[in-house]
């Protein structure tokens, strides 16, 4: 057994999108010879900086070994006023996270250094991105190699214009310097990996992994999934956030705009329901009859963009918004809907390099995926396990043709389990498990 610690800003019992790729890894470490101590912030001030609600069933999943303690914000966590936000926004040219944090961090390591624990490795898990410099700070205040384990893009990451070119390329610049400073950096997709490796090339590209988002009890899933095409109304689900607003798209109708800088890498429109609104429209006008028998439903906080989006192709009345629900309760929603909407960014000149991890919870719950997708690792995970039918986003009267011959017949689709393995919990913890304790024996510390 060695023990590692993991700095994972969001975490239990906070939920968040972002902290269920380490609460899993948490869980199950400890199965492979990983005993975790694990640096999160406080969770009264994660809920008010990260506007999530707090689920104590997150903590209790946790094994007895993993110990978590708590990092306190350096001053007190208030509302942002809108001109307060803008300010901040634009005289600072990072997340803050690591100044917000460090004086919290560096008392938590002088406690530790004096605990029984006598720690092997660092493991950072970003975004917040700042936490990739206050992994640094521990690697170095401890003398201990690291590890970054990346759930998202960051300098390349563009779902709209960046600030202004400063930001642009502070953030290039940060990227780099924590990069170099890792002893290795996890991507959760290889595509990512791709991504991070040809924007590093003065990095070693060994030092690149992927090890992927995964799901569990893939023996007790179901080996198809159903799409009830027959039933009188066919109710379409999606869960969680979009990652995408329209005041993200260019527009100079306020001052402040006029520095912002678009390194017009990726479009997010792809990710909202837009392309589906689309398609779902032109089926109005070809099948109204059949169109009129859609429903959408979606679960999670409501961007104030989503029904006037709706409304504005004629879908605003069979629209519904449930608003945000305990994750142990997602499940049966998914069960109770006909089939789910799967949507992927687009990157202009490249591959969509995020495998959202709703796609698992699809699959659970054994209903059929509308795959609204682009090329990359999204599209590419529908095409290797099933479970969905995939569709042109940019075709919208193909797409309606495709909705059309759903609607009315009921259908079977293959999920393929042994393409799943490979998305398996306890194969991608078994892998990070094997990649930390390389990290641990290498007791290499690369310079910034």
């Amino acid at each position: 057994m060695i023990d590692v610690l993991m700095i994972a800003l969001q975490f239990a019992p906070v939920q968040t999108t972002g902290a269920f790729r380490s609460i899993e890894f948490a869980k199950r470490l400890v199965n492979h010879g990983i005993r975790l101590t694990v640096l999160t912030i406080d969770p009264e001030q994660a809920k008010a900086i990260f506007g999530a609600e707090i689920n104590p069933s997150l903590s209790d999943c946790l094994p007895e070994s993993v110990q978590v303690q708590y990092l306190q914000q350096a001053r007190p966590v208030t509302p942002e006023t809108p001109l307060a936000q803008l300010w901040r926004m634009l005289t600072k040219l990072d997340d803050t996270f690591e100044s917000r944090f460090t004086p919290s961090l560096m008392a938590r390591l002088a406690e530790l250094k004096r605990g029984p624990r006598r720690f092997a490795a660092v493991y950072v898990s970003a975004p917040p991105f700042g936490a990739t410099m206050l992994g640094k700070r521990a690697s170095d205040e401890l003398q201990l190699p690291y590890l970054i384990d990346m759930r998202d893009a960051w300098a390349q990451w563009s779902p709209g214009r960046q600030i202004s070119w400063l930001h642009y390329m502070r953030k290039q610049r940060d990227e780099a310097r924590a990069f170099s400073a890792a002893d290795a950096v996890v991507a959760v997709t290889p595509e990512l990996t791709d991504l991070f490796a040809t924007s590093h090339p003065e990095i070693p590209r060994h030092r690149f992994h992927t090890i992927t988002n995964g799901i569990g009890g893939i023996a007790d899933l179901p080996h198809e999934a159903i799409w009830a095409g027959t039933a009188k109304t066919i109710n379409i689900g999606y869960v969680g956030s979009f990652y995408w607003t329209p005041s993200n798209n260019p527009s100079f109708s306020a001052p402040h705009r006029y520095l912002q800088y678009d390194p017009g890498l990726e479009d997010w429109s792809y990710r909202s329901p837009l392309f589906f609104f689309r398609a779902w429209a032109e089926l109005d006008k070809q099948a109204p009859k059949i169109g009129g028998r859609l429903r959408f439903h979606h679960v999670g906080r409501e961007p104030d963009w989503l029904m006037p989006m709706a409304a504005k192709y004629g879908l605003a009345d069979r629209c519904v918004c449930h608003g945000a629900i305990p994750k142990q309760d997602v499940q049966g929603f998914l069960e109770n809907m006909t089939g789910l909407l799967g949507t992927s960014m687009k990157r202009i000149h490249g591959l969509d390099y995020c495998l959202a991890t709703k796609s698992f919870e699809y699959l659970a719950s054994g209903k059929a995926t509308l795959a609204f997708v682009c090329s990359g690792a999204q599209k590419r995970f529908f095409q290797e396990v099933g479970g969905a039918v995939i569709f042109e986003p940019d075709d919208p009267k193909g797409s309606a043709k495709l909705l059309q011959s759903l609607i009315g017949k009921d259908r079977r689709l293959e999920i393929k389990k042994d393409a799943l393995n490979h998305y398996d919990h306890n194969r991608t913890s078994a892998q990070m498990a094997s990649l930390i304790r390389q990290v641990a024996a290498s007791k290499v510390l690369h310079a910034t």
